[in-house]
């Protein structure tokens, strides 16, 4: 694996351009939906997007090891 400070800090781009493109769709859906767009709406949105950006990093970095394990 790469130096852990830089996996780190790619973990953390994949956590944050998840979240982002998560937290956007999941808010266009909502008011698509016909909900409006205030405070728990987007609470909700974000605690969404979180959990979709934690599971992306989790599968990212045991794919991560799972390479360094096999060389």
């Amino acid at each position: 694996m790469e130096n852990r400070d830089d996996w780190s800090s790619q973990l953390k781009t994949i956590g944050l351009s998840t979240f982002s493109e998560a937290h956007r769709r999941i808010l266009a859906e909502m008011s698509s939906d016909g909900l409006p767009v205030n405070y728990s709406v987007i609470t909700q949105a974000s605690a969404e997007a979180v959990i979709q950006a934690v599971a992306v990093m989790i599968e990212e970095n045991n794919n991560a090891l799972l390479t360094e394990m096999a060389q």
